[in-house]
C-alpha cells in the first residue's frame, strides 16, 4: 500500500510544482512540510526542493489524499434560524448570523402583548463561555444589547412609536449532524427600558421592561 500525503503535504508539493506550469509564477524553490507524529506532539519537519519532489512523484510511490475536517474543528456555524415563545412576544422568529468568531448580529420580529415588534441584537459569545463550540455539541452563554421598535401600542395614540432597549443573557445549544447543519434550542432573558413617542410632544418618560424568550428552537447552518 502506498503511503498517502496529507493535505498540508499535498499543498506544499503543489506550491513547488506550479512554477513548472507557469514561467511567470514567483513561488519559493523550497517548501516546508510538517508531519505530525501520532506518538507525541513534536512534529517532524523536512524541506524538499523541486528535484526531490519531481523524483517522488515520478517514482509513483506516493499518492495524494484529501482528509475530511475533524468534527472538533468545524468552527462556528454560519447562522441560526429560530422560532420561539415568550413575553412580550408570545410568538417570534429571528435569524442570528455569526459575523466574527465571538460576535453575532440578530434580526427578528414577534407579536403578542404588543403589536408587531421588530427587534435586533448585537451579541458577544466569548470563547470563555463557549464549550465545544468548534464541534458537534455547541454550548454557548451569550451577552447582548437588544434594541426593538413597535408601533401603536395598546391604549396609545395612533402613530405612536415604541422604543425598547434591553441588555440580555442567553444560552444556546446546537447539536450538529454535519459541519453546517444542526438542531438548535435556547432561551434568553433581558431587562431594560421602554418609552413611547407619540406624534407631537414626547414626555421623556422611560419605564422598566423585561423581555423573555422562554424557549427557542430551530436549525443551525
Amino acid at each position: 500500500m502506498r503511503p498517502a500525503l496529507s493535505r498540508r503535504q499535498a499543498f506544499a508539493l503543489l506550491c513547488m510544482l506550479l512554477p513548472a506550469l507557469s514561467a511567470e509564477a514567483k513561488l519559493p524553490n523550497e517548501a516546508l512540510i510538517e508531519v505530525a507524529q501520532p506518538e507525541g506532539d513534536v512534529a517532524v519537519r523536512a524541506v524538499f526542493d523541486r528535484p526531490t519532489v519531481a523524483a517522488i512523484l515520478a517514482s509513483g510511490d506516493y499518492e495524494i489524499s484529501s482528509e475530511p475536517v475533524a468534527e472538533d474543528e468545524w468552527g462556528r456555524p454560519w447562522f441560526v434560524l429560530k422560532a420561539g415563545i415568550g413575553l412580550p412576544n408570545l410568538v417570534s422568529a429571528s435569524v442570528e448570523i455569526f459575523i466574527l468568531r465571538e460576535w453575532t448580529i440578530e434580526l427578528g420580529t414577534g407579536a403578542g402583548l404588543l403589536p408587531s415588534v421588530f427587534e435586533g441584537s448585537i451579541r458577544w459569545r466569548p470563547d470563555a463561555t463557549c464549550w465545544g463550540c468548534d464541534g458537534k455539541n455547541f454550548l454557548s452563554l451569550g451577552f447582548g444589547i437588544d434594541p426593538a421598535v413597535y408601533f401603536n401600542g395598546e391604549g396609545s395614540q395612533n402613530g405612536t412609536v415604541g422604543l425598547m432597549l434591553t441588555a440580555s443573557v442567553d444560552i444556546m445549544y446546537i447539536r450538529r449532524f454535519a459541519e453546517h447543519f444542526g438542531f438548535y434550542i435556547g432561551s434568553r432573558i433581558g431587562a431594560g427600558v421602554v418609552t413611547e413617542v407619540p406624534p407631537g410632544d414626547w414626555n421623556g418618560k422611560f419605564e422598566p421592561t423585561l423581555t423573555i424568550h422562554l424557549i427557542q428552537i430551530g436549525f443551525a447552518f
